[in-house]
């Protein structure tokens, strides 16, 4: 690795911030559903954010293999842009065929960027002898994103009393920066191939097996998948439904989600940074919150509602920071965008599955109900994957 390289290789890592801060500044949080129940229903929604989901599943691991051939930064940069033009078409549309247009595009962006985002930033700290500093660097661009986040929801808040669309052209010119700073990305030295179908079947083929190489892999992916797909739903759909049905309006809302993302990042930071947080302590933290957060949320009242949303997002974010390390550091540099994006293929399927049972269940019993039952989904089968692993791992 000669200096020049080394030099801008080094530049990875402040451009991921910066990238990440323009990504976060999701100006439509607070505006998404008053702006589409004017054109559409409540289950053509929920048939959009399925279309979404649905779409980045398809692409996981064609986008994933892309990544691992053509390079994490092409990936990178051209989902941002897909996305970017997804939220234009999203601005524009007053038809169901036209909110599905955006769910797709905006599906494909998400799927280019999910698994080649996380290995550039490993594989650029590994090729510095640095892939330690992997949670401490993705923690930190955990509390950049929320604190974007905050930024994002109070002024996409404000900015609608002038137009209900206003934050989607900003959150779009916000995802153009974000691809703009992505362009400037080193890509890391790995074995990359000229492209060919066979490379490509091959790359998806080589990217699974990364998963089932060993039983400690096997696990360590499954708890990922069970982990991430309980905390991904929850952040996207079920805890904002759920704290309006226990009495919160969007405007306390707006006001209390900013505060809670910066309590988040900063919770999660200074945790990792006191050394709080071992491997042995994760695998049973999480189940043992999971089900705290979940299991009693039938009963819970306006406030430990709130609370349990709060714990909800932490876990989400800790996923990304903490989990995501522990599965990074089992996979090949090679294989590594194609592996990723397999485990995010396994949490979106179950999350579709939540969504489509989800509707059913809290037509007749409510959100909380549906809470409920994730906690004893998590009883079940994530408490005994969390103790398994810990029982398998050594002191970390």
């Amino acid at each position: 690795m000669n200096d020049v390289h080394r030099t801008k290789l080094k530049r990875n890592v402040p451009l991921l911030y910066i990238s990440d801060f323009f990504r976060s500044l999701i100006f439509i949080i607070p505006v998404w559903v008053a702006f589409e129940l004017q054109y559409i229903s409540l289950s053509q929604m929920m048939t959009v954010e399925a279309v979404i989901m649905i779409t980045q599943l398809v692409l996981e691991l064609p986008t994933g293999a892309i990544a691992d051939i053509f390079g994490r930064r092409f990936s990178t940069t051209m989902g941002l842009l897909f996305s970017a033009v997804g939220m234009v078409v999203y601005y524009y549309s007053r038809s169901f065929e036209m909110f599905l247009g955006m769910a797709i595009l905006v599906g494909i962006g998400e799927a280019l960027v999910s698994g080649s985002r996380e290995a550039l930033t490993f594989d650029s700290l590994k090729e510095l002898g640095k892939s330690d500093d992997f949670s401490k660097v993705a923690s930190k661009g955990s509390m950049i994103f929320q604190y974007g986040l905050a930024i994002g929801t109070f002024i996409g808040g404000a900015v609608s009393k002038f137009g209900l669309q206003i934050p989607l052209l900003m959150y779009a010119i916000a995802l153009v920066c974000s691809a703009i700073t992505s362009m400037f990305f080193e890509e890391p030295l790995i074995d990359s191939e000229k492209f060919t179908v066979k490379s490509y079947l091959s790359q998806i083929r080589n990217g699974i097996k990364e998963l089932g190489k060993n039983e400690h892999i096997r696990l360590i992916s499954l708890f990922y998948i069970l982990v991430g797909s309980v905390t991904w739903s929850t952040q996207l759909v079920f805890g904002t439904m759920y704290l309006a049905t226990r009495g919160y309006s969007p405007e306390l809302l707006g006001i209390l989600f900013p505060i809670m993302r910066i309590v988040n990042g900063v919770v999660l930071f200074q945790s990792i940074k006191r050394g709080w947080l071992s491997r042995k302590r994760v695998y049973v933290l999480f189940p043992l919150l999971l089900v705290v957060a979940l299991l009693p949320a039938i009963w819970f009242s306006m406030q430990i509602a709130f609370i349990s949303i709060a714990i909800m997002s932490i876990l989400s974010t800790a996923r990304w920071v903490l989990l995501g390390k522990y599965t990074n550091e089992e996979f090949s540099s090679k294989n590594r965008a194609t592996a990723i994006s397999t485990l995010s293929m396994g949490i979106g399927l179950l999350y579709v599955a939540y969504v489509l049972v989800a509707g059913q269940i809290s037509d007749r019993f409510g959100v909380g109900a549906v809470m409920s039952l994730m906690g004893i989904f998590t009883v079940i089968v994530i408490l005994p994957v969390g103790l398994r692993l810990r029982n398998n791992t050594g002191n970390k």
